[in-house]
């Protein structure tokens, strides 16, 4: 948990922070307040909480509410004069909100998140996060094996609109991050992305502006191209 003073420094006011608990479905993301003096001293509770069935999401989450830590006192005033229901909206509007245009985009995936592969392999999840630095993110076990990082918002979503649609070769890609590295994985989406791109293209069926498979739906949800 990162910890910091109230906004105005004063010694005797409360330590407040934020917090990440992955549980075995999902995470926890709690405010916490810690009194610096009375009976209570030390003492660490909850002031908010909010469970999440997606770590990667509420990873991000808190990635943001920690970058505004002057935030984090005037939050825990609201909670304990207004309630807790109010901060949640409060919440959902300064820092969820920014991930709002994800929610088309991850009702479709959703599906495929979840698909078993044969041989016992695990579930892999993919996720697009369009807080900080674009990025696609790909997971096994709760753990990161390829953070596939864009220079824009924009190119971020034009490489989400054709690895969406790859469930089928996340087993494979997550082998090929173990046996070449992910800068191969990467080298390697991006080839079969633009394969795809090019044909849709030939095909006249290409969508227009920098986005070109955005309402590509390829026969069968087809893996990686080699």
């Amino acid at each position: 948990m990162s910890k910091a003073i109230d906004e105005d420094g004063r010694r005797e006011l409360p330590i407040y922070g934020v917090e990440l608990r992955e549980r075995k479905r999902g995470a926890e993301v709690a405010i916490v307040s810690i009194p610096r003096s009375g009976a209570d001293a030390g003492l660490q509770t909850d002031v908010w909480s909010a469970s999440f069935g997606n770590v990667e999401a509420a990873r991000m989450i808190v990635q943001v509410m920690m970058s505004r830590p002057k935030r984090w006192g005037s939050w825990v005033r609201m909670a304990r004069i207004l309630g807790r229901e109010f901060l949640t909206g409060v919440i959902e509007a300064e820092v969820i909100g920014a991930s709002r245009l994800l929610a088309e985009d991850e009702a479709e995936q959703r599906a495929d998140d979840d698909r078993h592969h044969d041989g016992g392999a695990k579930t892999v999840h993919l996720s697009l996060v369009l807080e900080g630095n674009p990025r696609i993110v790909a997971v096994r076990e709760g753990r990161a094996f390829m953070v596939l990082t864009l220079e824009t918002m924009v190119e971020a979503r034009r490489v989400w609109d054709w690895v969406r649609w790859q469930a089928n070769a996340f087993h494979e890609w997550f082998m090929l991050s173990q046996l070449s590295g992910a800068t191969m994985l990467e080298v390697m989406i991006l080839n079969s992305m633009r394969i795809d791109e090019a044909a849709v293209k030939d095909a006249g069926l290409a969508a227009e502006g920098p986005r070109p498979l955005r309402y590509w739906r390829p026969a069968g949800r087809g893996g990686s191209r080699k």
